[in-house]
């Protein structure tokens, strides 16, 4: 299970480096203005380096007393960021 958390916590550090990108680029969702979709898109870029530090430590934490079924949900949680992000930039 350890070398499951550092594979996959290795994964979501490498990836805060397309993020900051991301949130760069992500201002640009007010240029019409401000609306809903463009707030919507900056709390969830915003957020998620918050999301993977906590399931992160939570997980270090928690390593021997959570089952790896409950630890598995807990890790799921920043890919599920992702792919929300995903879905909203290349569905709407």
């Amino acid at each position: 299970m350890k070398a499951w958390l550092i594979v996959l916590h290795s994964f979501y550090s490498i990836l805060l480096v397309p993020w900051f990108f991301i949130l760069v680029l992500s201002i640009m969702a007010f240029d019409n203005g401000f609306s809903l979709w463009g707030i919507g898109v900056m709390i969830l870029v915003f957020v998620y380096p918050i999301a993977v530090v906590v399931c992160c430590v939570f997980s270090w934490k928690y390593l021997k007393t959570m089952k790896p079924i409950s630890m598995l949900f807990l890790n799921v949680v920043p890919f599920l960021w992702i792919l929300s992000f995903a879905l909203l930039i290349f569905f709407f």
